[in-house]
């Protein structure tokens, strides 16, 4: 569906917790949250631009720029854009709760060439990135028969600048934001009766936005995780 630009990025109460958790995870499990490949530089800082753009634009409240140099208002960190140690897309990741993953064009297809990673449901960035959409599926039941060819054509069509969204759910029985694995569990349900699942299982909302970059022609995945 179509996304009004003020609406690309989610914040909410939980914006400075998922933020703490999120630097927890970059400076603990780095390899496992993070990855970019050659080549994925451009989009990246793209991104970061956007994105900064985007905050101090329609969240005046938690960010001003001055210069290079971004102010999170709500703790006083500040972030050099144009001198950081970091990755563009990693530095773009310490930014807002989405988790964002580039899709560089391959061939006739989207390859996973940069991701921040911190929330995953249930996979793992290493099993994944380099790799094109068909092959990043194929868990996904009925992916290869029904859904690939029309995603693949999705992406292909998305037009430049603007977002498109889409969300999915599932019922988790554990409330953690970073769940890299567990998504073949034989046995899930476990211990989950009608007079308990209640506290036993979560609601896991993923919003999921869709941005072509207008400069690189690349595309940026967000995924926003939602859980009651």
């Amino acid at each position: 569906l179509p996304l009004d630009p003020a609406e690309w990025i989610l914040v909410d109460d939980d914006f400075t917790a998922d933020l703490q958790e999120k630097q927890r995870l970059l400076a603990e499990r780095h390899r496992q949250v993070f990855a970019a490949l050659p080549g994925s530089e451009r989009g990246s800082r793209e991104v970061l631009l956007r994105l900064t753009d985007h905050l101090t634009r329609y969240c005046p409240g938690l960010y001003r720029r001055d210069g290079d140099i971004l102010r999170r208002l709500t703790d006083g960190a500040s972030f050099d854009l144009s001198d950081s140690p970091l990755h563009p897309l990693d530095l773009a990741g310490r930014l807002v709760q989405e988790d964002l993953c580039l899709m560089r064009p391959e061939g006739e297809s989207w390859m996973l060439a940069a991701a921040s990673l911190c929330f995953p449901t249930r996979w793992r960035l290493a099993d994944k990135i380099g790799r094109p959409l068909a092959p990043i599926h194929a868990p996904v039941p009925g992916f290869a028969a029904t859904l690939g060819t029309p995603v693949e054509r999705f992406f292909q069509r998305l037009g430049s600048g603007r977002a498109v969204w889409r969300a999915n759910w599932g019922l988790i029985d554990d409330p953690a934001l970073f769940q890299p694995t567990g998504h073949f569990r034989t046995n899930p349900a476990a211990g989950v009766t009608a007079e308990n699942v209640g506290a036993k299982l979560w609601l896991r909302v993923e919003r999921q936005t869709l941005l072509r970059l207008p400069e690189s022609g690349d595309i940026l995945f967000t995924i926003r995780i939602l859980r009651e």
